[in-house]
């Protein structure tokens, strides 16, 4: 599930009804996606802590992770699992 706002703005109200009627609509389905956005979701804030806690034992590293993901575009290192090889985690 992508959630964006579109260009020409959007009615928050409005979003959220239509979420909740497709929530209500596909029960099951809400519920098993629900599920796996809230764990990538887990998964996203537990990166974030220990990319924090890298930035604290080795600024070094925590730079080159960093300057590696700022070159690269989304694509490259969603698909590129070597990127992530100064990484230690």
């Amino acid at each position: 599930m992508t959630l964006g706002d579109i260009s020409t703005g959007s009615s928050t109200p409005k979003m959220v009804s239509k979420v909740l009627e497709w929530k209500k609509a596909k029960a099951e389905e809400a519920h098993t996606l629900w599920q796996e956005l809230g764990s990538k979701n887990d998964r996203v804030t537990e990166l974030f802590t220990l990319l924090e806690a890298e930035h604290h034992s080795s600024p070094q590293a925590y730079s080159k992770i960093i300057a590696l993901c700022a070159e690269a575009p989304a694509s490259k290192v969603r698909s590129n699992a070597s990127l992530w090889c100064v990484c230690p985690f």
